[in-house]
């Protein structure tokens, strides 16, 4: 899949990201930002449709982070792009933040992360009740053939 890059409304320092950040475009995706107009407040980089990123659009992210005030905003990261966010920087980075705001396919994403968290608690909450069962009652059996035992 090919990246698609375009200026992003609103802001004069942003731009959307759709399809897949890696090895081949990131080349692209740098001159795109070199060309923007410097303006004031940090780089807005809307990545509600990126598909896949890999470590080269990870660096990107970091070093532009890394340029100290006003750094980037990845404003509402699509899944794959948090999951990378997720297990490459757990703790977050100085000069980079994630903002899940204003309308649009971001949207979307909040409310299915929501709901996929929802279930994911769900299913861990009944899988930790049925272990806590199980272990009252290996706990009962338990007690009752101990009791057994000391009557003979």
């Amino acid at each position: 899949m090919e990246l698609d890059i375009s200026s992003l409304d609103g802001t004069k320092f942003g731009l959307r990201v759709r399809g897949e950040i890696d090895l081949d475009s990131v080349g692209q995706l740098r001159h795109f930002i070199a060309a923007l107009p410097r303006g004031e407040g940090p780089l807005v980089v809307e990545a509600s449709e990126v598909d896949f990123i890999d470590s080269t659009g990870l660096n990107l992210l970091i070093q532009l982070a890394a340029t100290g005030s006003p750094g980037v905003v990845i404003r509402n990261p699509s899944r794959a792009v948090r999951r990378l966010l997720e297990v490459a920087l757990p703790g977050g980075m100085p000069g980079m933040s994630v903002d899940f705001s204003g309308a649009g396919p971001g949207a979307a994403h909040r409310l299915s992360e929501l709901l996929r968290s929802t279930v994911d608690l769900r299913s861990l909450v009944s899988s930790e009740w049925f272990i806590a069962r199980s272990t009252r009652r290996s706990a009962r059996r338990l007690r009752l053939e101990h009791a057994a035992l000391a009557i003979r």
